[in-house]
């Protein structure tokens, strides 16, 4: 009963949704008031710089028009240059839908998106569905295994107009549900969720500056049950506590649930003049248990996850009535580890765990600093050319205090990248967007160093060391799209498309190979 309400109120919000996206987008307009091509699509998304931050307020400050578009995607993968916990292959079918702007005195935009993934041959995870979230405390087993996994994802976001010539308010919404289930003993079933609510305000002062404000709060949870199908062979699995520390175990079935909540908020300031500038900075924090035997509850741990963003964004037009764009994006996250001193003790008939001590046991620490320069020539709302170039600069230090164990990871990212709008005909809007994106990884350290009590266990050697070697490795990757798009016809703004996609990652680190990933799209703008 239960499980059926839960299936009628998702697929009644993914409707919903939809029906918003759809809605807004196909409102009648002149093809002289926008031109639904993927050209002008993205030309508008990377001048939209309030649409690109947190706070919603500030939708209707960004110049936009109405849009919707639709598209279901292919996507398959295959080659060893990846983590251990990844699959050697895989693929996807991803369907989304998104759309909005203006209705009436109000912006409203929303998106919903469906994934259905196959991972082949993934290693070292029978829990949790992402073992890349930030969360140390799960489990693993050496049993290399498929996983396949559903995620839907839906987004909104709304603002208001300004009132008193000055102030407008905002609201974006996100919800995620994922469903995940491993294919072998120990088998696992996962359902994972979380919700994120975040109001603001946009103060406008005078005609060119502009300030805002947001909050934030979200809610975690995933639940999974491991069990294996033949009851007469015990599995055996590691609990596992950050940087190789494990505790070896076995057993039939166990469950676990991780419930964490996050509060956050972010302060942004606009000058829109001859050049548009924004300058988004928030902070976050969660604290997020991880919990075994739920009909006798003892923590397996707890992470208190904290955030510091900052992200700096300008597009200026020049004398030619082209444009450059500059977005200069910082990151700092640190995780602390808690683990727990826990003692069964009754109370007659009933028995609990009781927490008797409690410490930082680990800490995990990542820097991201990134820049990015794009130059756009403009031929009316779309572009003719656009060409990039960016470096990323991404440090990890992870420790595991009693006994030490270290990591420490460091690597800068370089890339260039063109885009090619060929203009085919103008009588349908036939287009053929062709890209290029050349990029190189150089690692400049990856040391790990484990100081337990069993360095031959296979999630020393295996999984810490198998990842250390895939993020200290140099390469090289190949990023090739072409899309083709037109008017379904001349009486309408419905822009059909298709889409294909190619990247080749290439490396000659340790016994790393390459990784392709490939897919194809249809899709329609309207």
């Amino acid at each position: 009963m239960v499980k059926n309400i839960y299936c009628t109120i998702k697929y009644t919000c993914c409707s919903l949704m939809m029906s918003m996206a759809v809605t807004v987008g196909v409102a009648q307009e002149k093809i002289a008031d926008r031109l639904n091509t993927p050209a002008a699509l993205e030309n508008m998304k990377m001048r939209g710089l309030w649409s690109q931050s947190k706070n919603a307020a500030g939708a209707l400050l960004d110049y936009s028009f109405r849009y919707a578009s639709a598209d279901l995607e292919y996507r398959f993968y295959d080659g060893n240059f990846r983590r251990p916990q990844q699959g050697e292959s895989g693929n996807n079918v991803v369907f989304d839908t998104e759309g909005g702007g203006k209705v009436k005195d109000f912006f409203a935009w929303g998106s919903f998106n469906y994934s259905r993934d196959k991972v082949k041959e993934a290693n070292f995870n029978s829990s949790i569905i992402d073992p890349y979230r930030g969360m140390p405390y799960y489990t693993a087993d050496t049993n290399v295994s498929n996983w396949n996994n559903q995620h839907y994802r839906l987004k909104m976001r709304v603002a208001t107009p300004q009132f008193w010539n000055f102030l407008s308010f905002g609201l974006d919404g996100y919800y995620q549900n994922s469903v995940g289930a491993k294919q072998r003993d120990m088998r696992t079933k996962s359902v994972f969720y979380t919700i994120i609510v975040r109001p603001g305000v946009v103060l406008s002062a005078g005609k060119n500056h502009r300030f805002g404000l947001d909050f934030e709060y979200a809610s975690v949870r995933e639940d999974l049950e491991m069990k294996a199908v033949n009851s007469y062979v015990e599995q055996t699995y590691y609990l596992l506590s950050g940087l190789g520390m494990a505790t070896e175990t076995s057993g039939i079935q166990r469950f676990l649930t991780y419930n964490g909540n996050q509060v956050g908020g972010g302060l942004q300031y606009n000058y829109a003049g001859r050049m548009n500038i924004l300058l988004d900075l928030g902070y976050s924090k969660k604290v997020e248990d991880a919990i075994t035997t739920p009909t006798s509850p003892r923590y397996l741990g707890t992470t208190k996850d904290g955030l510091w963003s900052g992200k700096l964004m300008a597009y200026i037009p020049d004398a030619k009535k082209n444009t450059h764009f500059v977005e200069m994006n910082w990151q700092e996250r640190k995780i602390d580890g808690i683990e727990y001193l826990q003692k069964w003790e009754t109370d007659g008939e009933e028995g609990e765990y009781k927490v008797y001590y409690k410490s930082i046991r680990s800490t995990y620490k990542t820097q991201t600093m990134s820049l990015d320069y794009r130059y756009v020539i403009n031929r009316g709302m779309e572009y003719s050319w656009k060409l990039g170039a960016g470096v990323k600069y991404w440090k990890q230090e992870e420790r595991y205090l009693i006994p030490v164990s270290t990591r420490d990871i460091e690597n800068t990212r370089f890339e260039v990248n063109v885009k090619k709008n060929f203009f085919l005909s103008d009588n349908n809007l036939r287009r053929l967007l062709v890209g290029v994106n050349l990029g190189y990884n150089k690692n400049n350290k990856a040391d790990y160093v484990y100081g337990g009590n069993y360095p031959d266990y296979r999630v020393v050697t295996d999984l810490m060391g198998g990842d250390t070697r895939y993020l200290g490795a140099d390469y090289g990757d190949l990023h090739l799209s072409a899309v083709y798009s037109q008017l379904v016809n001349t009486r309408t703004t419905a822009n059909l498309f298709a889409k294909v996609d190619w990247q080749y990652l290439k490396t000659h680190s340790y016994d790393f190979d390459h990784r392709m990933v490939m897919s194809v799209s249809v899709g329609c703008h309207f």
